[in-house]
């Protein structure tokens, strides 16, 4: 079984923390989370977050803090390299 949800780590890698919990980096959150379940294995990221800060992650929330994400630049640069490759 895996630390993180499917959606968690989706949301770890789109760094968009800031839109869960604020002043706080995801790795500030999973070292809290992992010390908090410390000496066993960490389990239920969302539960945690919801428990501690009041946090409920859901697929609509996941959605609004997309809305206004920036593209991680390697994805800015694949996207203009299909876009060239087809020449758009």
């Amino acid at each position: 079984m895996h630390e993180t949800s499917d959606i968690g780590r989706r949301v770890c890698d789109l760094a968009l923390v800031s839109a869960f919990v604020s002043g706080k980096t995801w790795t500030d959150l999973l070292q809290e989370w992992r010390a908090f379940s410390a000496p066993a294995r960490p389990k239920d990221l969302k539960g945690w977050l919801a428990d501690k800060y009041n946090v409920k992650v859901s697929k609509r929330m996941v959605e609004s803090a997309l809305t206004g994400a920036v593209p991680h630049h390697d994805l800015l640069a694949l996207a203009e390299t299909i876009r060239s490759a087809s020449g758009q």
